[in-house]
């Protein structure tokens, strides 16, 4: 039943343009993604709208029973997608990478083509609210002025996309935001 679920999805988005009668600008690239760690059906449905919204993925079906991701997009776009989707699908345990004891940098992807074009994912250590994140991505989405941001709220995980400048300020926010007391 999973497979037979899988290779429709497949189908779908293979077949998606030419029903629509559009043809690609550029050659499409299709993937379907299984969630590891994710399980509920609200965790599932952000990490598709960071997909969407950060790496710019249009056709995406989300499947919750077996717990997959079908994505339809240019290799860059998939590129930057499987980037995303492997550093969100994480237990939400609460860790931050601090406690994982990794450099925050190792999240951070540049897309390639484009030097000033970052996509970038924070682990709010001190964050524990849904109302707490909301007010950092907004803040973030005000001053850094960066559009293309979401907020996983499972892992307290915040993905965005902005040029280098926007990308340091926004790390900045981050830091002086994301402390003990600072909420």
């Amino acid at each position: 039943m999973r497979v037979k679920l899988l290779i429709q999805l497949a189908f779908t988005l293979l077949f998606a343009s030419v029903v629509s009668g559009q043809a690609p600008a550029e050659e499409s690239v299709d993937r379907v993604f299984h969630f590891a760690h994710v399980e509920t059906p609200q965790g599932l449905q952000e990490i598709v709208t960071v997909l969407r919204t950060v790496a710019e993925i249009q056709r995406i079906f989300l499947c919750n029973a077996p717990r997959s991701v079908a994505l339809r997009g240019t290799a860059d776009q998939m590129a930057v997608a499987e980037w995303l989707f492997n550093a969100l699908d994480k237990p939400a345990s609460g860790q931050s990478l601090a406690r994982l004891g990794q450099d925050s940098g190792m999240h951070e992807y540049r897309v390639l083509g484009n030097s000033d074009d970052v996509v970038r994912v924070f682990y709010l250590t001190h964050t524990d609210t849904v109302q707490g994140l909301q007010e950092i991505a907004t803040t973030i989405r005000t001053i850094a002025d960066i559009q293309r941001i979401f907020v996983c709220n499972a892992s307290r995980a915040l993905a965005l996309r902005g040029t280098v400048d926007q990308v340091a300020r926004s790390t900045r926010l981050i830091e002086e935001m994301d402390k003990p007391g600072a909420q």
